[in-house]
């Protein structure tokens, strides 16, 4: 019937009077599904039932492992994706800078537009980058609601924004 605690010193003293119960293998198999899903044996599952002793709470996992590891990957997986626009963002501040230097220099109007052209271009794509890893990290927040049994629907409004 699956694994049995070993009863205790002090159990064997107590218990000194046994109940033998036959039944059908039916009857059997679903005594085994009741103690595996309350986690006591058939001795003991029994007393509580016949005696009108309430059984002890099952404590059940309220996580999936696989959810919990999925979501802790993803979690790295955005949290390095945040440094990355971190650092671009970062690169496009200093091109930004170096911007205003050269307008506030005597250099030729083209020259200042290819500079202004090449990191406009630079910081959309830093901008991309960002809304990535706002999506990702959305992603990330369904995922978490979803392993901790709150099923929220991609696209639903849940009164958060």
């Amino acid at each position: 019937m699956g694994k049995v605690k070993s009863r205790s010193g002090s159990q064997r003293r107590r218990t000194t009077k046994r109940i033998n119960v036959n039944c059908t293998p039916e009857r059997y198999a679903a005594i085994s599904k009741l103690t595996e899903a309350y986690g006591q044996s058939p001795s003991a599952l029994t007393l509580h039932t016949l005696l009108g002793i309430p059984l002890p709470r099952v404590r059940r996992p309220r996580v999936d492992d696989e959810l919990m590891r999925q979501f802790f990957t993803e979690i790295a997986r955005a949290r390095d994706a945040v440094k990355a626009a971190e650092a671009e963002l970062g690169k496009s501040g200093s091109n930004l800078n170096q911007i205003t230097h050269v307008l506030n220099t005597d250099r030729a109007p083209e020259s200042v537009m290819n500079i202004l052209e090449s990191t406009l271009q630079d910081h959309r794509e830093v901008l991309q980058h960002v809304a990535q890893v706002i999506r990702d990290l959305e992603e990330l927040r369904l995922a978490g609601m979803n392993t901790m049994g709150l099923e929220l629907r991609p696209g639903t409004d849940d009164g958060d924004k």
